[in-house]
């Protein structure tokens, strides 16, 4: 971070470097809306650029530095060979990232390195070149979560996972797509005395055996019920299946592991009793048991690969 960048400028120099990559290489970008204010922004968001296609995300630094000195000239209106502070501002609304001025003058001074009052094509390369590392980092670290998440079977009973990793995974539940945001999903978390109660529910060796070694803690996830509408349930439980994986991978990313279970039981009115569900308005999507893994994430064996490649799976129609 330069000598006057705070997390309004950062915001903005995040949105620039993905709105500018979005319009010219085929990024896309989430984080902030590219139509509403950012000065209400109280933390730095995050913005994963999806490429079309991949190749982009291993721009040679020639390519890079083209981008950068084309993006620069397109902004640098008078051809002085300097950013002013209006052709700045020009620039974000060209990109249809809409600031205060107070922004855009906290955006002034992180690219103004040199604090001379002026935006160089050297300050200006050089922050786009570390901008865009930041972006194809943030590509990576998604990716390795998705990528490396597997099912945890043996959890350490003996240390609890405070809430706020459960409400952190539940944030992220809640940003998943749902048709006119519908929100069907809800998010149960059981106590040890329900949990107690379900063991007795699920009385058999195998689940005995579970409580000794298994999860801590249990989280279930329901799904609104539409009976007269059967193709909107359908809908709203593909959503809340969205959700669950945003759950599943958030928990992952703070390092805590997860296993979804769906077993018959769950779908009882006994379970649903115990866990204050009406099966009648919802609908269990599963039981997610979340704690640390026994000997740490890392040291878990490495995720058994899929039966099916990609190209077993993906098929092109003209």
């Amino acid at each position: 971070m330069t000598k006057s960048e705070g997390p309004t400028s950062r915001v903005l120099l995040a949105a620039i470097t993905c709105s500018y990559l979005h319009n010219t290489s085929g990024f896309s970008f989430t984080g902030v809306s590219r139509t509403s204010s950012l000065h209400k922004s109280s933390a730095v968001p995050t913005f994963y650029p999806t490429l079309r296609p991949p190749s982009q995300l291993s721009m040679q630094p020639n390519e890079l530095d083209l981008k950068a000195t084309e993006l620069f000239h397109r902004a640098d209106v008078d051809g002085s060979g300097h950013l002013s502070l209006s052709e700045l501002e020009d620039l974000l609304l060209s990109l249809d990232l809409r600031a205060t001025r107070e922004e855009v003058r906290a955006l002034f001074r992180a690219l103004d390195a040199d604090g001379d009052g002026e935006v160089t094509s050297e300050e200006f390369l050089n922050w786009y070149r570390s901008s865009f590392e930041g972006v194809v980092d943030e590509v990576g670290i998604v990716r390795d979560v998705i990528l490396h998440r597997r099912s945890v079977s043996e959890f350490d009973r003996h240390n609890e996972v405070d809430d706020v990793y459960l409400r952190r995974a539940v944030e992220a539940g809640t940003a998943a797509p749902c048709r006119n945001m519908r929100e069907p999903w809800r998010f149960v978390s059981l106590g040890y005395e329900s949990v107690e109660k379900v063991g007795r529910l699920m009385n058999d060796e195998k689940t005995s055996t579970m409580f000794e070694t298994g999860p801590p803690n249990w989280c279930v996830v329901t799904s609104l019920v539409s009976p007269n509408d059967p193709a909107k349930e359908e809908e709203d439980y593909a959503a809340t299946c969205f959700a669950l994986q945003n759950f599943i991978l958030s928990m992952w990313a703070d390092g805590i592991g997860t296993r979804w279970r769906t077993d018959d039981i769950f779908h009882t009115k006994e379970f649903g009793d115990i866990c204050g569900v009406d099966l009648e308005t919802q609908r269990v999507v599963g039981v997610v048991w979340y704690g640390f893994a026994k000997g740490g994430l890392e040291d878990k064996e490495q995720k058994p690969e899929r039966r099916k490649g990609v190209d077993e799976v993906l098929t092109f129609v003209p």
